[in-house]
């Protein structure tokens, strides 16, 4: 946790000076993340994303709303809504406006959250590279690809396993009928193969539960 909250310190630094306004917002982050209905979308996505953005930071045109996107995509979270890409970009504009960020900036962060609505390819190669990044652990290794398939499914337990099942076979469906999942050279190339495995291993699980 610490060293995420010296990640967002440092870049937020970039836009203010007011420290408090800093801890405020680093402080809003946390509760949000830290919620008890999240086992998947918390500070260990966070995590998992910023290390995979430094690893690409050379191929990243603007480094810092690249980062913004990734603390702010999944600020709002709730299971019961279907807007929460755009509440969460609504969340980031009106943090990064009191931050002092420009309004070009914001509109990007806002567009590259609102991008992980449906995972398609756009004209932005950052925004590429952020989808890419947050679908990433689709393609990790089964043990990787299985704990987050648990994750998800504690996220959801309000509902029975006969209407979980049934929405994540949609989901599934959908990213298996994508031409590309992963979108830019790189993660197609790395990622892509794999995470069609994961994906129809999960969906024969379930249809066959």
């Amino acid at each position: 946790m610490e060293k995420l909250k010296k990640i967002w310190w440092t870049l937020a630094s970039g836009y203010s000076d007011n420290r408090e306004t800093i801890e405020k917002l680093w402080l809003e982050i946390l509760a949000y993340y830290s919620a008890d209905n999240r086992f998947y979308h918390n500070f260990r996505h966070l995590a998992y994303m910023l290390e995979k953005a430094e690893s690409y930071k050379k191929g990243i045109a603007d480094f810092d709303t690249f980062l913004f996107s990734i603390f702010y995509h999944d600020i709002i979270y709730d299971i019961n809504r279907q807007d929460n890409e755009y509440q969460s970009s609504v969340k980031a504009m009106e943090c990064l406006t009191k931050l002092g960020v420009g309004q070009q900036q914001i509109s990007k962060c806002m567009q590259q959250i609102l991008a992980t609505m449906d995972h398609e390819k756009r004209d932005d190669a950052d925004t590429d590279l952020f989808t890419d990044i947050d679908l990433s652990i689709l393609g990790e290794e089964w043990s990787v690809y299985e704990d987050y398939c648990q994750k998800i499914r504690q996220e959801y337990n309000i509902y029975p396993d006969s209407v979980y099942n049934a929405g994540r076979i949609i989901v599934l469906k959908h990213f298996l009928n994508m031409e590309k999942i992963f979108k830019t050279l790189e993660f197609h190339g790395s990622h892509e193969s794999r995470a069609r495995v994961n994906l129809q291993k999960e969906l024969d699980l379930l249809i066959g539960v």
